[in-house]
């Protein structure tokens, strides 16, 4: 699969492609992002204003035979130029041939504590995709969830992010979950 790196209009990109979550439609999906991660959103703008484009393009599922073509990665960053009305974006069908390493996030609630299934949703939501500084962006592949453990399954570039990934995910749990009590253990994902 080709990995090239290209201009596409944002009104073709979202005309063609849906977003992976949260909404059904890229106007949701814009709404929903700046109601519950402005934060995240500001920072992407910044980026952008900085840098002059995203440090990374968006990913886009690479089928002409889909249903639904979606944005596998970078909805965020879609949204954040909807809203300030930029024309194009930095985009390339699938991911990167960049090599990266999988790792398992195990997050530990105290023995004592359990989670109401609203606090899960907010917990998946905080971390499901985050910024870890200007060169690291982590975006979670899938995760479950048993009695007051979480394990979360992320792609990295190299072993030495692994403990500035592990910081910046107790950084979020403590803002998100301040009466909390988590661990936070990041490892190499071995299949067994």
């Amino acid at each position: 699969m080709s990995t090239d790196v290209f201009k596409i209009p944002l009104d073709e990109l979202t005309r063609k492609f849906k977003p992976a979550y949260p909404g059904n439609n890229w106007n949701e999906t814009l709404a929903y992002l700046y109601a519950n991660e402005p934060q995240l959103m500001e920072d992407l703008w910044g980026e952008y204003v900085r840098c002059g484009d995203f440090r990374e393009p968006v990913n886009l599922s690479p089928g002409e035979n889909e249903e639904a073509p979606i944005v596998l990665n970078g909805t965020h960053r879609v949204c954040v130029l909807l809203k300030h009305e930029i024309s194009e974006i930095t985009a390339r069908y699938g991911y990167s041939d960049e090599p990266m390493e999988s790792y398992s996030a195990k997050i530990v609630l105290s023995e004592s504590e359990t989670l109401d299934e609203n606090e899960e949703d907010d917990l998946f939501e905080s971390v499901r995709s985050f910024r870890v500084n200007d060169e690291l962006w982590v975006t979670v592949d899938s995760s479950w969830y048993s009695s007051n453990e979480w394990e979360l399954f992320l792609d990295l570039p190299n072993l030495n992010s692994k403990s500035l990934v592990e910081n910046r995910l107790k950084e979020i749990l403590e803002k998100h979950f301040p009466q909390r009590t988590f661990t936070v253990e990041i490892k190499r994902f071995e299949i067994e």
